[in-house]
Formats: C-alpha cells, structure tokens, sequence
C-alpha cells in the first residue's frame, strides 16, 4: 500500500496492533486521503482529522486527532517517519495500548492477531517487517501487559525479550514462551489478519 515517494517522508501508511481487548489498525495518509482505519473486537470505524489542513508529507505530526463518534485516536510521526506513535481511546477499553510501524514500498508491515495460554492467558498481537518482529501481551483480566520483540529467519521466530519461539505457516503462527521474571510459560497462536 505504501508510496515510494513516502518512503522517507511523515506520510504514508503505517500499521499496528493493540491490546486493551484486542485490535489493529492503519494510519493512512497519501493520495489525498487522511484517516486512521481501526478494527477493535471485530468492530471497525474510519476516523477523520480536522488538525492537518495545511500539513503535507515531510512535515511532522504532533497529536493529531482522529475521530469517529466516540472514537479516538492521536497521532505524532517525525519529519521522516521516524518514531510514529498512536493513542486509542475507545469506550469500554480503557488503557488501550499499540505498537505501530511504518511500512515501505519495499517492506511490508505484516499485521497478527492472537492468543496465549498457559500459567497465563490472554491477547497475543504482533507486527512483523522484515526480519523484526515488534508485539504486545495482555493478560486476559488485563492485570498485565509486555511488549516484546523478536527476530524472523523465513519461517522461523525467535523472541528476545521473552525465551520463546515459534513458525509461520502460511497466515498461521505458533509457539512457546517463558517469562524468566514470573516464571510463566506456555504456547501461543496467532493468524495474519493485515
């Protein structure tokens, strides 16, 4: 979906997964068109801004918001793309939080959403581009949440801040992880949804 021409730019598309329940999105803003694109719990909203009238690519975003009825996001991105970030407010998901990446004309933002389970269980959302992957955890009554990152190699996952792994096969991932600090371990399970 990506321009070229947004490749080094503010604009273009970005993408990312959240928890607080569990959702992703897209930040779309080339072609004329402004608008975060959300999906949370199945339900889907476009949510327009009014704050970038005069803004164009290559100028940065600071907390731009985005609505749709009681739907909220605020965006900021850096003059190049660089360290984008997003905050979702959406009643009944209170403490919503996203990772997001800003995909390339020549690399991909690869969308998961998923599950795990164990002496824990709960939501299990990632992004992968290229060979990082970049990921959120929350427990299922929301009494914790982790980011964690990992490498891919093909069909490969190995994660980095829990010890754990897993394989892609097709739109279908699976694996193991181990949290050293609370001693938690199990599987997990995920499709690509983005």
């Amino acid at each position: 979906e990506a321009l070229a021409s947004e490749n080094t730019k503010s604009g273009g598309i970005y993408k990312g997964v959240m928890v607080g329940s569990s959702g992703f999105f897209t930040v779309v803003l080339q072609k004329g068109i402004k608008e975060v694109r959300l999906t949370m719990d199945g339900e889907s909203k476009s949510l327009a801004t009014t704050a970038l009238p005069d803004w164009t690519s290559g100028e940065p975003i600071k907390n731009a918001l985005f609505v749709s009825g009681d739907w909220q996001a605020t965006f900021s991105v850096g003059v190049t793309g660089g360290a984008p970030s997003i905050t979702i407010d959406i009643p009944g998901h209170p403490g919503a939080q996203t990772v997001i990446t800003k995909e390339l004309s020549t690399d991909v933002v690869r969308v998961f959403e998923g599950t795990f389970v164990g002496t824990e269980s709960g939501t299990w959302n990632f992004v992968i581009q290229g060979p990082v992957l970049s990921g959120i955890s929350r427990t299922a009554d929301g009494s914790g949440s982790l980011a964690f990152v990992g490498l891919v190699n093909g069909t490969t996952i190995v994660l980095n801040t829990l010890i754990g792994d897993g394989t892609i096969s097709g739109d279908n991932v699976s694996g193991t992880w181990e949290d050293t600090n609370s001693g938690g371990s199990g599987t997990w399970t995920g499709k690509r949804i983005l």
